[in-house]
């Protein structure tokens, strides 16, 4: 699977069948004098609409949502906003943010890391990442298991961090030489790790192809959708939440329409899972713990928000 940035969404995530029956009835009980009473009636139905909080929406209004996820996460008057002022001890639970730190650090230690001629890392320098970055339980032994020599994506923590690192403009491949950009070693200094951590969770959710973490196909409208799911998050799991029931509700209802396959078992949890939860825990923002199940096709397991998630992520409802 190659990756891709994801694409803008061309249409707006929200469908409205109550708007359409609400106008349909008005069109059918009354008369119009002109065309232009007709657009203003028409227009205050949609205006009403479109400002009332929708039960389906998590309360919002159709108005908040559309603010929500076109937000572009920087400017001051965005609907969802990233905190780069955290401290480095504050981010010491960020697992992705300890690597970043730890694999520009390398390639700074080497003066450049030559790349392969696919345009990945050497077996060597992935063999030394290999005993330096924060991994899962059990993952350093298992790829040593099933691998009698290592490239760079049986380490694929490693592969999806450096794709990471380049897209966020921290490495560069000049030369056939992987290196550390000005930004890279500016943003390295423990001053700047709040900074670093915004700008890897900006490019993590809004330039990485999250569907290149899954087998779920692209599945337009999750990620472009992203910024509901976090302020869903950020409303319900502020304690232990079952993560095939807490799933149901981090997705628009246009979204989940537009799946394909349009239903098979777990496929809302599935698409939570890979495309929110892991990265999110990735980051710290969320702890995870496994639960008893009978059911063979997933573990279940429970989620819940840390401390870190409201300090970093902040919602305006405004609208």
């Amino acid at each position: 699977m190659s990756q891709e940035r994801g694409d803008t969404p061309t249409r707006s995530p929200l469908l409205a069948p109550e708007l359409d029956a609400e106008i349909k009835k008005v069109l059918a009980e009354r008369e119009f004098s002109s065309l232009e009473e007709l657009n203003r009636v028409v227009g205050s139905i949609v205006e009403r609409y479109n400002r009332k909080p929708q039960a389906d929406l998590g309360g919002l209004s159709p108005v908040q949502v559309s603010r929500l996820v076109h937000s572009d996460w920087v400017s001051q008057d965005s609907a969802i906003r990233l905190n780069s002022k955290l401290t480095l001890e504050e981010l010491e639970g960020a697992r992705i943010l300890v690597n970043a730190r730890l694999f520009l650090a390398a390639v700074l230690e080497e003066s450049g890391i030559k790349a392969t001629a696919t345009g990945n890392l050497t077996r060597k320098f992935v063999e030394v990442m290999l005993d330096r970055i924060a991994l899962p339980d059990g993952y350093a032994e298992s790829v040593r298991a099933v691998n009698k020599v290592i490239n760079e994506e049986d380490l694929f923590p490693l592969h999806v961090l450096r794709i990471l690192l380049v897209m966020a403009g921290l490495v560069r491949r000049t030369k056939g030489v992987f290196r550390v950009t000005k930004i890279g070693k500016d943003l390295l200094s423990d001053s700047k790790a709040g900074e670093l951590f915004a700008l890897l969770f900006f490019t993590k959710f809004r330039k990485f192809n999250l569907a290149y973490m899954s087998w779920g196909g692209e599945q337009g409208g999750v990620q472009e959708t992203a910024a509901f799911a976090l302020y869903r998050l950020s409303r319900l799991a502020n304690s232990w939440q079952n993560a095939e029931t807490l799933a149901e509700h981090l997705l628009l209802p246009a979204v989940v329409e537009r799946l394909d396959p349009p239903e098979y078992p777990g496929r809302i949890l599935s698409l939570c899972e890979s495309r929110i939860f892991t990265p999110l825990a990735e980051f710290g923002l969320i702890e995870r713990r496994e639960l008893p199940s009978e059911k063979k096709w997933h573990k279940a397991f429970e989620v819940r928000k840390t401390q870190l998630f409201d300090r970093f992520l902040r919602f305006c409802e405004g609208g």
